[in-house]
């Protein structure tokens, strides 16, 4: 079982997807070599055992943070990686390298014997020559791939390299390659790349812009409204999306619960009184706020209507005369999906911004889905106001939660302030060392500073309404 990765089974192939629901190309491309016809002389079993065998590295990869672009490792740290996993193997959770023991225990690896892990590293050498062939039909830039050895020493003091040396052999490996090379993504996250340093870079918008969420959805199909509400509304992943079932949403007591065998959303942790297993497997809990939960379960009402008549538990089916009433996610090809469903997307998008576009002369940008998990973190930080409290927005930890992040840093990512509220909270501060008011009157004067946004922000809503409604000369 996998901690940091996702890997699913279609029509009996693997594919693995990151906690963004993004397909790791680089594992996806390997499996579809060794599965293509005349292509390889695998058989069925070494085929399964090399994907898994794989699908740990990445874990490992991931884990030992290696795989992090907020946080990219030396090609010194990275190469280092890479040699130790063989070691990692065999001591799995007793060794006595203090950093290999924290990741053995966080993925609960126990040690394994060197014939064991051979089975193990034939997968991972697989994976590193064919990644290298097809690195080499594709760009042609990809040079020796690194060859891992079961039989190393690890007594033995390893010969010490020039940086330049490491940088080298790191540039030239597989995993390397396929983490700096260019890849065609359809959404802003790109987790198998490293960034190459120099001077920080203001990060662009992500999340959908607020003003027109509901426009745009509302222009789609019963399907893809109840689909792209279930992302804004819920943060969930694309992967984790298409995977929702039907028996696990409850439109009378407006809750939503999606599997999580792999704790993502720290469903393991629940009270006695908050889990809930479904078939055996753990659930997690999907929280949505006004007035998104009411959209949500409109266009869910709408879509069980017209959804086709299915005897699967997966909610999202396909409606055209070739799969007519197949689970999306059992499709042949998740990209070619995540593809076509980015596509309707954009479309509705231009549709409904094309008059707007036309009068102010103004572009405006198109986004993916994920920009749906975006508006969803930014929507908890800075649109939910919790009872009690004299600022609007949740806490950081809180979102965490709520998005099934591992990592605070990740949350940083979708949930940052907006400067219109960075200054009233800085008003409010300023305004309270000045006065020494007590706690009901700041209240009320954070009341009239936060009436005071709203109406601008309704203000400006009001505008965009009345130019798209507007005749267009």
């Amino acid at each position: 079982m996998l901690k940091n990765l996702i890997m699913s089974w279609l029509r009996g192939r693997p594919r693995l997807y990151d906690q963004h629901g993004e397909p790791v190309e680089a594992f996806n491309r390997f499996i579809a070599h060794i599965y293509r016809t005349g292509s390889t002389k695998l058989g069925s079993k070494a085929r399964k055992s090399y994907s898994r065998s794989t699908a740990k590295l990445f874990d490992y990869l991931v884990e030992s943070g290696m795989l992090d672009q907020d946080n990219p490792p030396t090609p010194e740290t990275l190469s280092n990686a890479l040699r130790m996993y063989p070691r990692f193997l065999i001591e799995g959770c007793h060794s006595d390298d203090l950093i290999l023991r924290r990741i053995a225990i966080a993925l609960k690896i126990e040690p394994i014997e060197r014939e064991s892990a051979r089975t193990y590293i034939a997968g991972v050498n697989k994976f590193l020559k064919v990644s290298r062939e097809l690195g080499r039909k594709r760009e042609n830039m990809f040079g020796q791939a690194i060859n891992l050895d079961i039989d190393t020493d690890y007594s033995e003091e390893e010969r010490q390299r020039s940086p330049q040396e490491i940088e080298r052999i790191t540039e030239r490996s597989i995993i390397a390659a396929n983490m700096a090379s260019p890849m065609k993504r359809t959404t802003t996250s790109a987790p198998l790349s490293i960034s190459r340093g120099g001077a920080d870079k203001p990060r662009e918008a992500k999340d959908f812009p607020y003003m027109y969420i509901e426009g745009v959805i509302e222009t789609c199909s019963p399907r893809n409204k109840c689909l792209f509400y279930m992302m804004a509304g819920g943060g969930l992943r694309f992967s984790e999306a298409i995977a929702a079932k039907k028996p696990l949403i409850n439109a009378s007591t407006r809750k939503i619960r999606i599997e999580d065998p792999n704790n993502n959303r720290r469903s393991h942790e629940y009270s006695e009184e908050s889990k809930y297993a479904w078939k055996g497997r753990d659930t997690a809990i999907i929280y949505m706020f006004e007035p998104l939960k009411k959209l949500f379960f409109d266009a869910y009402a709408e879509y069980i209507a017209v959804r086709p008549t299915s005897d699967s538990d997966f909610l999202f089916l396909y409606e055209d005369n070739d799969h007519y009433g197949e689970p999306l996610i059992e499709c042949s090809n998740i990209n070619n999906l995540n593809g076509t469903l980015n596509f309707q997307f954009k479309n509705a998008q231009r549709e409904y911004l094309r008059i707007i576009d036309d009068i102010t002369g103004v572009l405006n940008p198109v986004y993916t889905m994920h920009s749906l998990r975006h508006f969803y973190g930014m929507w908890l930080r800075n649109r939910v106001r919790v009872p009690g409290r004299h600022s609007i927005g949740l806490e950081l930890s809180e979102i965490q939660i709520m998005m099934g992040h591992r990592k605070l840093s990740s949350t940083e990512i979708y949930s940052r302030r907006e400067a219109e509220l960075i200054e009233l909270d800085l008003e409010l501060a300023d305004y309270l060392t000045a006065t020494r008011i007590g706690n009901d009157n700041l209240a009320l004067y954070a009341a009239t500073q936060y009436e005071r946004l709203a109406s601008e922000i309704r203000k400006n809503v009001h505008a965009a309404i009345a130019s798209r409604n507007s005749p267009n000369d």
